[in-house]
């Protein structure tokens, strides 16, 4: 298998699957490891949800005709 079979295989789930059994097994583990991240990791990731307050302060003026 080229390197460039194996980055592929790394990169693409779908080429991944596609392999066959053979290729499968000769096939390294990813330099990075597994990505399997949970709900929460991943929001943690992307930044989380952010707070943010927006204050509305309103003025009413009544003008008296005298």
């Amino acid at each position: 298998m080229s390197t460039e079979h194996i980055i592929r295989a790394w990169r693409d789930e779908e080429y991944r699957e596609a392999l066959n059994a053979e290729q499968s097994e000769i096939l390294p583990e990813s330099p990075v490891g597994a990505i399997d991240l949970s709900e929460q990791e991943l929001a943690e990731a992307e930044g989380g949800t952010s707070l943010f307050c927006i204050t509305v302060i309103t003025f009413t003026i009544f003008l008296h005709d005298n």
